[in-house]
């Protein structure tokens, strides 16, 4: 099982497990890590989501050319 919240990635929880795991691929909710630790850019053409809050670290930059929408 690969342990993507360690990693800074994101869990699938509900009945089965975790990213990587494949008892875990019907699971419904994905818990997200609520803040960002390193640059991002979603390009011109990408959209992009996250479920908020979240937190930006001091000197992070988050370039949007395309498409970026906080839930």
């Amino acid at each position: 099982v690969v342990d993507e919240e360690s990693k800074g990635g994101s869990l699938f929880k509900g009945d089965n497990g975790t990213v990587g795991s494949p008892s875990g691929l019907s699971d419904i909710f994905r818990v997200n890590a609520n803040s960002l630790n390193t640059n991002v850019t979603i390009n011109a053409d990408e959209n992009a989501s996250c479920t908020g809050p979240l937190a930006i670290a001091d000197g992070v930059v988050v370039t949007v050319g395309g498409n970026l929408t906080v839930i």
